[in-house]
């Protein structure tokens, strides 16, 4: 008969009064300088140092960032296990040998330009939890083992979460051959760091030998209430995601023109999440669906002119630092307005300067995030775009087509609206110009699958009644991403004991709520392991700079990490 051993009292106001807000904080800093580079502080800020990191996933600075986590790991003692090329296990050994381990995870990659807590905050506070249970000497049956992974962003590779689905899951080939918007393969991109493909097509985990796991996460939604610090999740959001072509291939403009003035037409969006960041006005300032507009009235402009001499084409758009899962901010357009003569040419340019003008104060009012004159147009010297390589192309085939993608983003922004709230949000957060084609990223998601995909279905219907009655003449495809999904539910008795904890060490106050952002924690759930989602509080903003959580409400999400795996490991 095994011998019965009684249970040990937690010393859990120990363990919970050596957990900082500030050393966390101070290492997310120096971790955010991997790839980062400084942000002056804003009030919420404190003052305190802010960095603003760019560490996409399987690149040297994703794996700068891994090793500045291993040798966190090392200095607390936690016997680390670096096996797998998209995620590293720290481990806390408990007393019992045959207990299932508790995992505490999230990721370390990041958005181009992201803030420094998305990700890397649950990874840093699961590491300071592991020491300060190892220097209270506080008893725990279970192991306690703390992992982080990379692309959990769809920043690169257009597929989010696949390093958790990797560990816990296993990739299949289908998923390694997708590619990023550059064209490089994810593949190519693990074997260019010198990692075995092999070990990412099996998982690394045996979900029948884990306990449960459990994800930290700074919220990125602002959704917590005032009175709320912790959230605690019960079911989160899947996207579904595509990539949609619009146009043909097309030939080079070699026209020459008389007459010519180009412009550079600049829209002051405010970066976000994608996912996290409702669709509510005063929530967005998306960049591109404002250039939708300018677009969708130069072509109408071409049309009621109605003049063969007349030529307006745009020759680029891009987004600053774009991304699958991330609001455009800063957008950009180059544009060129050609005719026979300057006078007409001065007109057309006229009228567009007076359009802008016009759309500045809605935008200014409709839409609080923006900022002052967030639309400016600048006029261009012709070196400037010989010197750039500006390219344009048949400007009625052209025009017509940006016409179509500028629509799109504009009637995917509109219905999402419509649905804001049944929590349903909708993007175009990359817009590709490939050979004269215009190749958009789109990402739509919801807490309710039917109410989602009944959303996406009335877009679908208004992309192509739009297309019908402006530009039938367009051509346009579209395919389903991989890694598209449906929404996870959380485990309820997960929640249930967070819940209890939280409120019997009386950590801070807790909410339960939905999470419209995708996490590593839907792959552990698919995996049919017991998991929870945590959230701290934030200032609301991420994958932007702007984003900040203070120290204080990390060493309360830290602290109630702390306390919700002790009780666990010790059950």
């Amino acid at each position: 008969m095994k011998e019965v051993v009684p249970q040990r009292e937690i010393p859990m106001q120990e363990v919970l009064e050596r957990i900082h807000g500030i050393d966390i904080y101070q290492q997310l800093v120096e971790l955010a300088k991997i790839g980062g580079h400084e942000v002056d502080p804003f009030p919420d800020m404190l003052n305190l140092s802010h960095f603003a990191p760019s560490r996409l996933s399987l690149t040297s600075k994703d794996m700068e960032g891994r090793e500045f986590v291993q040798n966190l790991m090392v200095e607390v003692g936690l016997q680390v296990d670096d096996s797998h090329p998209l995620g590293i296990v720290g481990k806390l050994e408990g007393s019992d040998p045959d207990a299932k381990p508790i995992i505490i995870m999230s990721h370390y990659d990041t958005v181009p330009e992201a803030d420094m807590f998305d990700g890397v905050t649950g990874i840093l506070s699961g590491i300071a939890v592991a020491k300060a249970i190892k220097e209270s000497e506080a008893h725990h049956d279970r192991p306690i083992w703390i992992l982080g992974v990379t692309d959990e962003e769809s920043a690169r590779f257009k597929r989010a979460l696949f390093g958790s689905d990797s560990m816990f899951n296993g990739l299949s080939d289908k998923t390694i051959d997708s590619t990023y918007a550059e064209g490089i393969a994810m593949r190519q991109a693990i074997v260019d760091m010198g990692l075995d493909i092999e070990d990412v097509k099996k998982s690394f985990f045996d979900a029948n030998e884990i306990d449960s796991v459990i994800e930290l996460h700074v919220s990125q939604t602002g959704q917590l209430p005032e009175n709320a610090d912790i959230g605690l999740i019960e079911a989160i959001a899947a996207p579904q995601r595509f990539e949609i072509t619009v146009g043909n291939e097309l030939e080079p403009d070699t026209s020459e023109y008389p007459f010519s003035d180009y412009v550079q037409i600049d829209i002051q969006g405010v970066a976000g999440h994608s996912g996290a960041t409702p669709m509510h006005l005063r929530a967005r300032a998306d960049g591109l669906p404002p250039l939708g507009e300018i677009v969708g009235y130069l072509h109408d402009l071409t049309k009621d002119i109605n003049d063969s001499s007349i030529s307006i084409s745009i020759g680029d758009i891009s987004i600053e630092n774009q991304a699958l899962n991330k609001i455009p901010g800063h957008t950009q357009a180059i544009i060129r307005v050609s005719g026979n003569d300057q006078p007409h040419v001065d007109s057309l340019m006229r009228l567009l300067n007076e359009y802008i003008e016009e759309m500045n104060p809605d935008y200014e009012t409709a839409y609080p995030p923006f900022p002052d004159s967030p639309i400016t147009l600048r006029k261009m010297e012709t070196h400037e775009i010989v010197d750039n390589s500006i390219q344009f192309y048949e400007h009625n085939a052209s025009s017509a087509a940006h016409e179509l993608a500028c629509g799109i983003a504009l009637n995917i922004q509109h219905i999402a609206e419509k649905y804001k709230d049944e929590h349903v949000v909708g993007t175009v957060g990359t817009y590709t110009i490939r050979d004269g084609q215009i190749i958009l990223g789109v990402d739509v998601r919801g807490i309710d699958k039917g109410v989602r995909d009944y959303a996406l279905a009335e877009m679908w219907k208004a992309i192509h009644e739009a297309r019908a009655q402006s530009v039938p003449s367009v051509p346009f495809e579209y395919k389903v991403l991989d890694g598209s999904g449906d929404p996870v539910t959380m485990d309820g008795a997960m929640v249930d004991f967070a819940e209890e904890v939280i409120q019997k060490y009386n950590i801070g106050t807790v909410v339960r709520t939905n999470s419209a952002a995708g996490h590593d924690a839907m792959n552990v759930a698919t995996a049919g392991i017991p998991t929870l989602l945590m959230f701290i509080r934030d200032n609301g903003i991420a994958h932007n700079p702007g984003g900040f959580t203070s120290p204080k409400e990390i060493e309360k999400g830290a602290r109630a990490l702390a306390a919700v795996v002790l009780e666990r490991a010790n059950r």
